[in-house]
This record gives C-alpha cells, structure tokens and sequence, in this order.
C-alpha cells in the first residue's frame, strides 16, 4: 500500500508536469504567433515604405528602351538623398545633355548644359520643388496604387547582402506613365535582414508599339547612412 507521501510527491510531480506541457503549449502556439511571417505583399509593402521614406539613401539608376531587341540608353542617373535636401546627377541620351540638381533648405539648383551656371531658385515652397523633383528623378517610376500582385522568385547575393526576390503587378501612380506604358512588372531584391530594396527593375510595354520595352535598373546603397549635401554656390 503506497503511503501518503508517495501520493502526494507523485501528484506533485504530474502536477509539475502538466503545468511544464501546458507552459509549452501555450508558449510555443503564442510564440507562433507573435513570429508569424509575414505575407509576400505585406514584404515588399514594408520594405517598399522602409527605403523610400528612409532619411537618407544614395541611388544609381539606369533607364533604357529596347526596340526590335536594340537596346537604347535614355538616362543614367545617380541620386542622393538626406532629409528633405536631394542631389540628382546624370546624362539624358536622347538629347546628348548632362543634368546636375539640388535642392538645399528652401532653395533648388539647376545647372544649364550649355553655360554651366547655376540657375537658382529661392525659398520655394518644398511641395513645388517636390513637383520639379519627381518630372526628373526616376524613383517617380517606382510609386505605385491600387491593389498588387506579388510572387516570390528565390534568393540571390547582391553585393555581398542576402537579398529575397519579388515580382510585382501594379500600376503606376504616374498619369504620364499609365497614358503610355503598359504591363507593368517589378522585380525587387530585398535585403532579408533590414527589410529595404537593395535592387529593383521596372519593365513596361508601350501601349501603341508592343516592340518598344521601357527598363528602369535602379541600385540602392547607404541606406539611413551619413550623406552630406551642400549647395554647389553660396
């Protein structure tokens, strides 16, 4: 006959026990929630939101149309980014021009191809620079609406980051764009560990001459990282 101190430390040790499974169970199904991971959309939303609203980045971005399967380059642009103040560089090939902007504090700069001196804007109100900004910066093409379609491609290296790869559905929040360009598709590379687009290219058909292809490659770097840009004349 078992005596009443075996009874009791056996309860006490399926009494531990149990509450053990169900500290477990309860633990384990909180913790699975908590880190559910997130959707492919919901990815691509956040790391979208998490690099062009990031205070500062720096961007080279190609922009090229193939015709007939010829390859012709439209602009190379390299771009800079901190706070509200931007630095655009680059060539437009269709017109065989050079373009160097800035805007610094209220003020945006221009540099003419021609004279190489600075066309200067005083204290304009930010959302009017904004507007002169987004006719010129090719990350305009990355701004999208509506509802997208996103699918997982695989992984890559991109400059020595793991980078998870997307392509995308959407349309463009550009009327210019959306008058003349169809079948919209983004392919994005998305560093796995910051959760921001370390690569992305943008491919659309011309809605009146299906042979003409516009590509946009755009490389991002120094992302939330110190960048210093200072007016080109005082």
């Amino acid at each position: 006959m078992l005596s009443l101190n075996t009874i009791f430390n056996k309860r006490i040790k399926w009494w531990v026990v149990s509450c053990l499974v169900i500290s477990l169970f309860i633990g384990g199904g909180l913790g699975l929630y908590l880190y559910e991971p997130l959707s492919p959309t919901e990815i691509v939303t956040q790391s979208m939101n998490n690099t062009l609203n990031a205070n500062s980045y720096s961007y080279n971005a190609i922009t090229k149309s193939i015709i007939d399967n010829e390859e012709n380059l439209l602009t190379q642009v390299k771009g800079e980014k901190n706070g509200d103040d931007v630095h655009l560089l680059g060539k437009v090939f269709l017109v065989n021009g050079e373009l160097e902007v800035f805007r610094v504090g209220d003020n945006f700069y221009r540099k003419d191809s021609f004279s190489e001196n600075w066309l200067v804007l005083e204290n304009q109100d930010i959302k009017e620079t904004e507007k002169l900004m987004q006719e010129i910066n090719p990350l305009g093409i990355l701004d999208f609406e509506g509802d997208i379609e996103v699918n997982y491609l695989g992984k890559e290296n991109i400059n020595k980051s793991k980078a998870k790869m997307y392509k995308i559905k959407a349309n463009w929040k550009n009327i210019y764009l959306r008058t003349s360009w169809q079948d919209l598709e983004y392919t994005i590379w998305i560093d796995s560990k910051h959760k921001e687009i370390i690569k992305a290219r943008i491919s659309a058909v011309n809605k009146e001459h299906d042979n003409n292809k516009l590509i946009l490659d755009v490389v991002f770097k120094n992302i939330n990282k110190e960048i210093t840009i200072k007016a080109p004349i005082d």
